[in-house]
């Protein structure tokens, strides 16, 4: 890992449509992925199984230093730059200040005059966009 990156473990989200069995199906497989992630974790760190599920719960933000002594990263690699620019971290609940600053989010473009604003995404769009980016969190922290 990265000196300087942050590793973030969470629980299993996704979205869903249906009536009340098709919701309760969903449910129960996040509740599978979930046990799945906890073992893993489990089995990588040595750390007792209901550490690492209220780490999960509370969406827990690890500096590279951390996640080292807690065992979910063997190494922690120096002199390498760490751009974090590409990503859109509003949508986690606990992330570091650091990375919600200004200068690590892409620049906004300059308005312009008479520019219709442009349409807003949904939330079930952007609800769909977190939820991809969280398993892509997720397969680079299984990968750690």
């Amino acid at each position: 890992m990265a000196d300087g990156a942050f590793f973030m473990i969470h629980q299993a989200s996704t979205m869903t449509w249906g009536n009340s069995a098709d919701l309760r199906e969903t449910a129960n497989l996040l509740d599978k992925v979930d046990n799945t992630i906890v073992s893993d974790y489990v089995r990588k760190t040595g750390q007792a199984e209901q550490q690492v599920r209220d780490w999960m719960a509370a969406e827990t933000w690890f500096t590279a230093e951390e996640a080292k002594q807690y065992g979910f990263v063997d190494l922690i690699v120096t002199g390498q730059k760490v751009d974090n620019s590409a990503w859109d971290f509003t949508g986690c609940r606990n992330a570091p200040k650091a990375l919600l600053l200004p200068d690590s989010q892409p620049p906004a473009a300059p308005p312009v005059a008479n520019q219709q604003p442009e349409p807003q995404e949904d939330a079930a769009s952007l609800e769909a966009a977190r939820a991809h980016a969280e398993r892509v969190l997720a397969c680079i922290q299984l990968g750690s």
